[in-house]
């Protein structure tokens, strides 16, 4: 492997060639041998660049960063939000409890990355520095509880809520697939259609709660009907299986739903 030198206040260390990070992230690869290498969250190490171009931003507004550094730490910034610098972050979870050596890995790539920008060789003088301007008017003790603050909204936003509203669509079609296979008794009392749901209900929901005025609450199953429903509807209302039901008219059942479909009328609640 080829090795190129790199210097901190503490003296010269050998960096792999091919990477981009410096002095003080090789020295925490080499000192903190713990785990699987890269174990520090890359959502942590993209939020890191979303506030470090944000920081840039803010320099260059405030007069004290050049507005070249500014828009080259700004690009590198952008690449690394995007993944394409996330094999240049090695560093495992166990370091320092301000998180210093994730944020200068982070100070170094950017510092490097710009000097390839540039047209620079690595081993030359850094024209933008990773201390003095990508890390400029900040600290890890700031910048990391920062960084884990932008990633978790992220997380939340980008794959938690998302993928929570995805299993409500999920368990509300296994709601219907249910009802559908009642017997005729327990889906209609005394005029309640929904009186199976509301025995369900009761036993775990305040009955004061559930029998309050409703403010509304819409299933969207018009879009279902057209969209990955539609397989699973056509199926369901087949005449022989209309039939099983007990109460329901096939040949209007399958008017409707085509009707539907075709976007000739809108009978989303007639079906539901």
């Amino acid at each position: 492997m080829e090795y190129r030198i790199e210097k901190d206040t503490l003296g010269e260390v050998k960096v792999p060639a091919n990477k981009l990070w410096g002095a003080q992230t090789e020295r925490s690869r080499n000192n903190f041998k713990i785990g699987s290498e890269s174990s520090m969250p890359i959502e942590i190490i993209h939020s890191y660049a979303i506030l470090k171009k944000a920081a840039a931003i803010t320099n260059y507004e405030c007069g004290i960063l050049s507005k070249e550094k500014m828009e080259l730490i700004s690009k590198v910034c952008d690449e690394i939000i995007s993944g394409d610098l996330d094999d240049q972050f090695p560093l495992v979870i166990w370091q320092t409890g301000s998180g210093t050596q994730t944020n200068m890995n982070v100070n170094e790539v950017i510092s490097n990355r710009c000097q390839q920008l540039i047209g620079k060789d690595l081993n030359d003088e850094k024209h933008v520095k990773s201390n003095d301007d990508v890390n400029k008017s900040q600290s890890s003790n700031d910048t990391f509880p920062t960084a884990m603050h932008i990633a978790a909204y992220k997380v939340i936003s980008e794959k938690t809520l998302p993928s929570l509203l995805k299993f409500k669509d999920t368990i509300d079609k296994k709601v219907v697939e249910f009802a559908l296979t009642l017997p005729l008794d327990l889906k209609i009392r005394q005029g309640e259609s929904k009186w199976i749901l509301k025995q369900i209900l009761y036993k775990r929901v305040p009955k004061k709660l559930l029998d309050q005025p409703k403010t509304g609450f819409g299933i969207p199953i018009g879009e279902w009907l057209r969209g990955d429903l539609m397989d699973w509807a056509d199926d369901l209302l087949q005449e022989r299986k209309i039939k099983e039901s007990g109460f329901l008219v096939p040949q209007k059942i399958r008017q409707k739903f085509e009707q539907h479909i075709n976007g000739k009328q809108n009978n989303e609640h007639l079906l539901w």
